[in-house]
């Protein structure tokens, strides 16, 4: 059976409270070549102030976040 080829997304925007979970998250989206590129943000705050930053980088907007829910100050709501 083959598997059909995958396509590479850019740039993945990690954004977790958790150390341990943006470690893991991240290294898998590594192993498994899922992006080119992992931006990670430890708050909902520093991803705000990421995407306001790069706002007129096309090349630096993610294609893809991975959002934790449950955050202290600003939730993933």
């Amino acid at each position: 059976m083959e598997v059909a080829a995958m396509k590479t997304i850019d740039l993945v925007l990690l954004v977790d409270d958790n150390d341990t979970d943006n470690f893991i998250s991240k290294r898998i989206i590594e192993i498994t070549k899922f992006a080119r590129r992992v931006e990670v943000k430890s708050s909902g705050k520093s991803a705000l102030d990421y995407l306001k930053q790069h706002q007129g980088e096309p090349e630096n907007i993610p294609n893809l976040i991975f959002l934790d829910i449950n955050m202290t100050i600003v939730d993933g709501f």
